[in-house]
């Protein structure tokens, strides 16, 4: 790695440190989200399947039959009736935590236990989660509780909580990774009876927009001091389905924020250069021309007013048989080709052909703007549709997938017709935080023109002036 991405990483993290990121966008909580994880050792009913289902009632048959709840609650717990946020959240077993969410952020007010369908009801709520959280928070509560089963009976016992959120972290899930996750880590204790208790030890890591990627958590219960349960759960994110509804409360900003996050931050968002190699496939004429070595070299300068205009510094070259077919550069003032220098004119139509994807970039930058369109699909994937509006009024619409916010797809009006780009086969690079797509397709009109496989790249190497004048 060098010294200028490891300073560029650096930065990165400092400014990342301590800051306040909106809970909801780590944990988003709707009606019928659903979460699946590859199943654990000893888990033998297929995916781990984790889900969220609103309560119509709002918990209201739970409270009616409960006497512990503390009288200075209740006109709370009437509130949380009234503003109708109440949601079970389900593991694979089919225990649920009882949860009320409102603007404030996210109260736990009980468990549904399975196996015999008794539910907790604490004395009080307990504020889990704040409407925003930061890297160093932590978290320790204690309540008394009340057991209520199916024939009517109840009993008495206490729980308690401690929490820290202690770092971010990159998580590799089953398909893809994600960055900057926050690890959670949190241990709780039932005291289910004198003779009884339950104890739990987490970690939890929660993606941006995603909610949990990965879950280590351990189990233990005690029955007269002899330990007759003790297992461990370890299992990571395979897919996940956010509602609509949940979708739908995500402004255009929500997701290009993500979009940036996932994509590797600051340091993807504002690189100094970019060095692309692969090999491509051209189509003209109804045949199919094989480009062997086909190469991108870019300088990114840290504004960018028009889209489809170029700017900083570019070289394309391509070649077939080992012949260049394509060699185009621009320095930053002039264009160049196999011909020579380009008329002013000419360069500029070829570069609104060409110029596009950059600005997502700069999509949060002030004096742009951001409309969601209706989602679609790109690939077969739900994708969100968003708008980026320049400060010169050009418009791109990028598709960002749903499942990992990967920016799948840039579209925008050309001097050539309406031009699509779609990407796939993202990778990435031991040390960098940038995701990288593999597989890039081009058309025009709906037509494919080419597409290009990206085998290897590079981020912020020194690229010398002379590479970019023909």
């Amino acid at each position: 790695m060098s010294l200028l991405t490891y300073l560029t990483l650096l930065l990165s993290l400092l400014q990342s440190a301590g800051e306040e990121l909106r809970t909801s966008d780590y944990y988003p909580i709707a009606h019928l989200n659903e979460w699946r994880y590859n199943a654990p050792e000893g888990w033998h009913e297929g995916d781990y399947i984790s889900s969220i289902v609103e309560d119509e009632n709002d918990f209201e048959q739970f409270y009616k039959v409960s006497s512990t709840i503390e009288k200075q609650h209740q006109s709370y717990y009437q509130a949380l009736w009234d503003e109708n946020r109440s949601y079970l959240h389900y593991d694979a077993t089919k225990a649920a935590k009882l949860l009320h969410v409102n603007s404030n952020g996210i109260y736990y007010v009980g468990e549904l236990f399975s196996g015999d369908d008794s539910f907790v009801l604490f004395e009080s709520p307990i504020h889990w989660f704040s409407k925003k959280c930061k890297v160093g928070d932590n978290l320790r509560e204690s309540r008394n509780f009340t057991r209520f089963y199916k024939d009517g009976s109840s009993d008495q016992g206490s729980f308690s909580i401690t929490q820290t959120i202690s770092k971010n972290e990159r998580i590799d899930a089953v398909s893809t990774s994600f960055q900057d996750c926050l690890r959670v880590e949190f241990d709780t204790f039932w005291q289910l009876s004198k003779t009884s208790q339950a104890i739990s030890e987490n970690v939890y890591h929660y993606a941006r927009h995603v909610g949990v990627v990965k879950a280590d958590a351990r189990f233990i219960i005690r029955n007269n001091g002899k330990e007759v349960i003790n297992r461990l759960i370890q299992t990571k994110l395979k897919d996940f389905t956010l509602t609509p509804r949940g979708n739908e409360q995500l402004s255009a900003t929500s997701i290009m924020e993500s979009a940036h996050h996932h994509a590797g931050g600051k340091f993807w968002s504002r690189p100094q250069s970019l060095s692309l190699t692969g090999h491509g496939y051209f189509y003209k004429d109804g045949k199919t021309h094989f480009h062997e070595n086909h190469k991108m070299y870019r300088v990114f300068e840290n504004e960018k007013t028009d889209a489809h205009q170029a700017n900083g510094k570019v070289r394309i070259e391509s070649y077939r048989s080992g012949t260049p077919i394509i060699m185009l550069t621009f320095d930053g003032q002039n264009t160049y080709d196999l011909r020579g220098k380009r008329p002013q004119s000419a360069a500029d139509k070829q570069w609104a052909s060409s110029f596009g994807f950059g600005v997502i970039r700069h999509a949060l930058d002030e004096d742009y703007r951001l409309e969601r369109l209706p989602d679609d699909k790109v690939d077969g994937r739900e994708a969100f549709m968003i708008k980026v509006i320049d400060p010169n009024q050009g418009e791109t619409i990028f598709g960002i997938a749903q499942s990992d916010y990967k920016i799948v797809k840039v579209a925008f009006q050309t001097p050539r017709g309406w031009h699509e780009r779609i990407y796939s086969e993202f990778f990435t690079k031991e040390g960098l935080d940038w995701q990288q797509s593999g597989r890039v397709r081009l058309f025009y009109n709906g037509i494919k023109s080419n597409e290009i496989i990206w085998t290897d790249f590079d981020v912020n190497e020194s690229l010398p002036d002379s590479l970019f004048r023909l």
